[in-house]
């Protein structure tokens, strides 16, 4: 019994020893390093020691390439590589490690991991940093900029403001390093380091026209045209279209009246409006472009529309003064004999009376021409000028006249007794033929020209008859 007993101690003191010995072994072994189970900023750093932790976390800090400085609405950036900028955890790193025994990796194995989190210190070179600081010219925002209001094409009068904000550098230059060495990579310059612009009476005065042009864009005004019981959509008046029935000051500046308001004049809203319905205003009133490229003013005709542009300019300027700036949509009564908006559109049949020629346009593009003969000018039986659109088309017919009675294969019928048909009778068109042997006034055609135009023409299809005598738009 006696013998068991000692045996036993003897085992027990065995293991002892070597639990101790153990864990005396293991306490040399994270000597120096960081003990079992210890993580760093998310990082196990378990047996690291100080120099082999610190490269472990500056692998992963996140130190991006550029410094950022923001200002009011200014941005700036500083590239980190040009001040030598580095981060560093050496010391932090050497106060957890000396806070800490190496005999504690048996609690750290009972009671779980040690958690530590840690900010790295900022390196970088101040002379280099003052010398990217001051190529900033942070020292040239302000007056010597001032404002401007510049007209555009595209987005109408522009704002340009070069004094959003004025900084003494000497005292912003101390706030940025002393940021930087606190780890702050993106600084944002504080209230009391930003003064607020001093403006003169004339920038303030482009600063308010601004604020009150940008209200324009929440102005909503369209207009439908209804000719007919043909309804046509018109776009939205455009800011630019806005701006130009505005009042402008000796400058060249819209005018604001004393509650700040844009001024708009019962002159100026006529003027504009006119140049955005002016050109659905078409009855006896066609600008015209040639097939050679040249402009005729067409006085003649019965294709057209009008709108009482005085009367919608007055309604307008009413709107655009008063107080209340609800959408304002309106539908025009169009006058006239034409169906849609009265425009020529890119079908139509265009016949020049000093050549003697027709053009058959279709969706802009010419598929058809042809010499002809109009009306005897000897006789004044003159094809009469204007903008029509054809009326009628028959095959077949007979043309009864005064003195005529004439058989034609195909008849189309732009106005009243007037048309374009095929006239068996001629060998030969074009020229001056229609001086002393012209037609009673009609399109006199070869056969194997209209019979193409009739299938390919439609009722409704405007037709220009013209001479550049006393028409043609001069540049």
């Amino acid at each position: 019994m006696r013998k068991s007993a000692k045996v036993l101690s003897i085992i027990l003191l065995i293991l002892i020893l070597l639990s101790v010995s153990v864990f005396l072994v293991i306490a040399y072994m994270y000597r120096g390093v960081f003990p079992y189970n210890t993580y760093i900023n998310n990082k196990y750093c378990t047996g690291l020691d100080v120099a082999a932790c610190n490269e472990l976390l500056c692998k992963d800090a996140g130190i991006g390439d550029t410094v950022n400085i923001s200002i009011g609405d200014e941005k700036h950036s500083i590239a980190a590589e040009s001040i030598d900028l580095s981060v560093d955890y050496t010391d932090k790193l050497d106060i957890i490690l000396n806070s800490q025994s190496n005999v504690l990796w048996v609690e750290r194995f009972i009671t779980g991991p040690a958690m530590y989190e840690v900010e790295p210190d900022i390196h970088f070179d101040e002379d280099k940093l003052k010398q990217e600081f001051d190529a900033l010219r942070l020292d040239r925002q302000g007056a010597p900029f001032g404002v401007s209001l510049t007209l555009t094409d595209k987005d109408g009068y522009v704002l340009e403001n070069n004094k959003p904000y004025q900084i003494d550098p000497g005292r912003v230059y101390p706030y940025v390093r002393e940021a930087l060495g606190r780890g702050e990579l993106s600084i944002s310059i504080e209230d009391g380091y930003v003064e607020k612009p001093v403006y003169t009476g004339y920038e303030q005065q482009l600063i308010d026209i601004d604020k009150a042009l940008k209200a324009l864009d929440d102005v909503k005004i369209t207009y439908w045209l209804d000719n007919n019981s043909t309804k046509i959509s018109l776009p939205r008046l455009s800011k630019s279209e806005l701006i130009s029935m505005l009042e402008l000051d000796n400058r060249g500046y819209p005018m604001l009246d004393d509650s700040g308001k844009l001024v708009f004049s019962e002159e100026s809203v006529k003027e504009g409006l006119n140049s955005i319905l002016g050109p659905y205003n078409t009855y006896k009133n066609h600008i015209f472009t040639t097939h050679d490229g040249s402009k005729v003013h067409i006085k003649g005709g019965n294709f057209g529309s009008t709108v009482d542009i005085d009367t919608e300019s007055m309604e307008l300027y009413e709107y655009l003064t008063g107080d209340t700036k609800q959408p304002y949509k309106k539908t025009l009564e169009m006058k006239g004999k034409s169906k849609g908006s009265g425009v020529i559109g890119d079908n139509y049949l265009e016949v020049s009376l000093d050549e003697q020629h027709l053009y058959y346009y279709e969706n802009g593009a010419l598929v058809l021409d042809s010499d002809v003969v109009t009306g005897n000018h000897a006789y004044g039986y003159d094809t009469p000028q204007g903008v029509y659109s054809v009326y009628f088309m028959q095959r077949n017919r007979t043309l009864v006249g005064e003195t005529y009675r004439s058989f034609v294969n195909y008849w189309i019928a732009f106005y009243n007794h007037y048309g374009v048909h095929d006239a068996s009778w001629r060998n030969e068109f074009g020229g001056d033929i229609y001086l002393h042997n012209g037609s009673h006034g009609c399109v006199n055609t070869p056969k194997e020209n209209v019979s193409k135009l009739y299938d390919m023409i439609e009722v409704g299809t405007p037709v220009i008859v013209y001479s550049y005598d006393k028409t043609r738009i001069k540049d």
